[in-house]
């Protein structure tokens, strides 16, 4: 479609490769990296709080907590900005209440941060359940299987990085909602490409990074944390962002925002803010539906490229619903296939290498809407030359 072209137009990354590494880090458009230079040249030339074509700094954080609340279904005032998705999660793992004997429930396929933070819980004495994946599948009935009378939670990758597998979470969030446990949700391969309405899907959490689909520089991770979850998590730090008056020096006992801004503790990285909340706009502009639509699409077509090819094997083409933009295949490691290779024939692409003959190597297409059919002809070519 003519609108998405228009955005990959805007990357100049394009010109060099065929891009398909976005499930590792995304491509950057020139609005972001212009958007980041201006701020850091006022910053170089003029000092102080320089501000971001017109807006400043503060004013320009609270336009763009309401761009993700429009993006994620929610309130901008549900909304917290902080580091990354990792720094993100621990709102959620590091105040949520419990007793020793309690359980989350969680899926083995999970991405390390998320098990990282749960294993700092369970030290402490809560129970972590991991539910297993057959062939990359998580069933949505063993999730809630998984649940009992003392399940204080049910943490999940939207996405699963390693699977692409999509988690079906308006299922899970309303038997969540009805048991009284909490829904806490990493999205990160999921927000800016899929459709999410926190809201309608009964999540309580939901964290995210900017480099990936958001299309941004490192250094900005954003968080959604529902008015009944903030009524319960306990809240250990705070720092002069976390009031409710800003530069009140002469307090001493901290006056807690009632938003989601409770949580962010000192002065954020604000170009990667602002720049984050132009791809969100543009994002919003394009259609959620639109992007859903395209990229899912593109993961079919690279799916029905390969289908039937010699020593090809396709590990992530789930059907509706459990879909999503990342689109695994996997290969003899004997074909010696490696990202440099790859690099080397105008693609860039997640390669994890099998060591031995006998071993698969995996490869995983990354399906942006700033993505093109002609990408995945270039890499699908590729493999086909280096497998012979």
């Amino acid at each position: 479609m003519d609108k998405f072209l228009e955005q990959r137009a805007l990357c100049p990354v394009f010109k060099k490769y065929a891009y398909l590494l976005t499930g590792s880090t995304g491509p950057i458009p020139t609005y972001v990296y212009e958007g980041v230079k201006d701020y850091m040249d006022r910053r170089l030339t003029e000092g102080g709080d320089a501000v971001f074509r017109g807006e400043g700094t503060f004013t320009m954080i609270a336009r763009v907590r309401e761009v993700f609340g429009q993006m994620l279904g929610c309130s901008g005032s549900d909304i917290a900005f902080g580091p990354n998705s990792s720094a993100m999660f621990c709102i959620f793992t590091q105040g949520l209440p419990f007793e020793k004997g309690d359980n989350i429930v969680t899926s083995r396929d999970t991405f390390i941060s998320m098990a990282y933070a749960l294993d700092m819980l369970r030290r402490e004495g809560l129970e972590v359940r991991y539910v297993e994946s057959r062939n990359g599948v998580v069933p949505t009935q063993a999730i809630l299987d998984a649940c009992d009378g003392r399940t204080r939670a049910v943490a999940l990758c939207h996405v699963e990085s390693s699977t692409g597998y999509r988690h079906d979470l308006a299922a899970i969030g309303a038997f969540c909602r009805e048991h009284g446990i909490w829904l806490a949700v990493d999205a990160v391969h999921s927000v800016g490409v899929l459709p999410v309405n926190v809201e309608e899907m009964k999540v309580d959490f939901l964290c995210g990074s900017d480099y990936k689909w958001m299309m941004n520089f490192c250094g900005v991770g954003y968080a959604y944390v529902s008015p009944a979850l903030r009524a319960v998590l306990k809240q250990r730090g705070a720092g002069w962002l976390s009031v409710k008056q800003l530069f009140a020096t002469g307090l001493f006992e901290a006056d807690l925002a009632d938003g989601a801004s409770r949580y962010e503790m000192g002065y954020p990285f604000a170009p990667g803010i602002f720049t984050m909340g132009e791809v969100a706009s543009r994002y919003l502009a394009l259609g959620k539906r639109d992007v859903e639509e395209y990229v899912l699409s593109l993961a079919q077509y690279f799916y029905d490229s390969v289908r039937g090819r010699k020593d090809v094997s396709i590990l992530s083409e789930y059907g509706r619903g459990h879909d999503s933009a990342l689109a695994s295949i996997a290969i003899p490691a004997r074909y010696g296939v490696t990202e440099k290779k790859l690099l080397e024939k105008g693609v860039a692409v997640t390669v994890h290498e099998g060591h031995l003959p006998e071993q698969d190597t995996v490869i995983r297409a990354s399906c942006h809407y700033v993505n093109t059919r002609e990408d995945i002809d270039r890499l699908v070519g590729a493999l086909g030359e280096l497998m012979g």
